[in-house]
């Protein structure tokens, strides 16, 4: 059985803020953390 495993990503608001969080492997785009200068859902592009 396999183990969960948190990844960082890397994510860059609209807003123009850029961070770095965790999300699971099979998280979708979707499922991103949200930006924590405006709360908006991250975006890789």
């Amino acid at each position: 059985m396999a183990e969960l495993v948190d990844v960082l990503a890397y994510y860059e608001c609209a807003c123009g803020f850029a961070f770095v969080d965790q999300y699971p492997r099979n998280a979708t785009p979707e499922l991103q953390a949200a930006c924590p200068a405006c709360e908006t859902p991250g975006v890789n592009e």
